[in-house]
């Protein structure tokens, strides 16, 4: 499709449609309905912009297309003029009466720049075609397309010719109207191209058209993934939500109910209680949007505890099993200690006893001879005299009294 044309696919009459539109045209939304009792809201990407109650048009919210509106109450049509780059989105005309439910129509709106004007924007998606037409007079005319300053195809003497490019074997060439198209387009085929034109016979320098050309992925697939918090103290389910898109890494992400901008969402349910949303999401050439509803069941809940309370706990154990931990290795260590200390140092005040042991002088019992006894001498234990307190004052005793000794008790007696 060349990007200066632009086309309508289906009717706007029909729901469920898109439409391509150009820089600059109108785009028109008929309720073709009955008119007994008609009530019409039209909205853009599920904000109401105008409203039909009561027999009469009424603007809702004049600043989402900045006074760009007109209404036509004959055909009860609301339509947007000068559209621009940015109104590429989705409409939708949501009729009823009072004892009818109309189907929603919806028309997805593609706006393109045109290539008829220079130094437009021009907005592409993966494998399109690009179609740069050199709309001059063809007496003496030369042309030059160019993709960034680079050369890839001329037009001189009536004739085309090709230039050696990474474009080359993507060309098509007309030469009816002089144009030049690039197919199959690609991400990397995004930038600038322009059109160079002179007229060799008089010299005259034609006015450089440049279109800026920005390729993009569709939208292929949009899923909204859910999870939820039990929070028992409030006795509500916190959902949080996030669409996801497929194709365009960076598509733009809106919400119905509640209304909001960006991919991730959070809302709050009561037990049992269900809310229906919608996620769209979109770019410049293409949208999609998907539905999911959420419930908060109590056959959802994986314990009668919050999960703040469940972490509690187990934080709690792991803080008490370190301690306890720790206390019984500081304790087999200090048994430990102590049991060599006794056994085997012999640091002690007294030794144990054995009874069944042969006697052993002090210092060959002492391991180590650091009691507060060696400031004895058992050196003199060898001595034959005896140790004892009276020693101190008669080292000599009389002998044993017999027959054969006397004893100065013996002369008194």
């Amino acid at each position: 499709m060349c990007c200066c044309l632009f086309c309508i696919v289906g009717s706007c009459a029909d729901p469920d449609v898109e439409v391509h539109k150009a820089v600059g045209d109108s785009l028109e939304l008929i309720a073709d309905y009955p008119k007994r009792d008609l009530e019409v809201q039209w909205k853009y990407n599920q904000t109401t912009f105008a409203e039909y109650p009561n027999d009469d048009l009424q603007k809702v919210n004049s600043e989402l297309f900045n006074n760009r509106l007109q209404m036509n109450k004959n055909n009860i049509s609301v339509t947007v003029t000068d559209l621009t780059l940015q109104d590429s989105g989705r409409f939708s005309i949501v009729a009823e009466s009072k004892s009818f439910q109309y189907k929603t129509k919806v028309f997805v709106l593609h706006v393109h720049g045109s290539c008829a004007d220079p130094d437009v924007e021009v907005h592409k998606a993966v494998g399109d075609s690009l179609e740069l037409i050199a709309d001059y007079p063809k007496d003496g005319l030369e042309v030059q397309w160019k993709y960034n300053q680079t050369i890839f195809a001329e037009y001189r003497n009536d004739d085309f010719q090709k230039v050696e490019s990474k474009l080359f074997n993507r060309l098509k060439m007309k030469k009816n109207n002089i144009s030049v198209t690039v197919t199959d387009l690609k991400l990397q085929d995004s930038g600038k191209f322009s059109v160079v034109a002179e007229r060799k016979t008089s010299s005259e320098q034609y006015k450089t058209k440049v279109f800026e050309l920005h390729v993009h992925d569709l939208i292929r697939e949009v899923q909204i993934e859910d999870s939820y918090v039990w929070l028992q103290s409030k006795n509500l389910c916190m959902f949080h939500l996030r669409c996801v898109a497929s194709g365009d890494p960076s598509p733009s992400y809106s919400w119905i109910s509640p209304q909001t901008q960006g991919p991730q969402l959070n809302i709050n349910l009561s037990l049992t209680e269900s809310a229906t949303l919608n996620c769209t999401a979109n770019n410049t050439v293409s949208i999609k949007y998907t539905t999911k509803t959420v419930v908060c069941k109590s056959d959802n809940l994986t314990s009668g505890f919050g999960q703040e309370y469940v972490l509690i706990a187990a934080g709690v154990c792991i803080v008490a099993v370190v301690i306890f931990s720790g206390a019984v290795a500081v304790c087999c260590r200090w048994r430990k200690n102590k049991g060599q200390g006794e056994s085997e140092d012999g640091i002690t005040v007294y030794e144990d006893v054995n009874t069944d042991g042969a006697a052993k002088k002090r210092s060959e019992s002492v391991v180590n001879g650091m009691t507060i006894y060696e400031t004895v001498d058992d050196t003199k234990l060898s001595q034959i005299l005896p140790q004892t307190l009276y020693d101190k004052i008669s080292f000599q005793r009389h002998p044993e009294v017999s027959t054969s000794t006397s004893s100065p008790y013996q002369e008194v007696l």
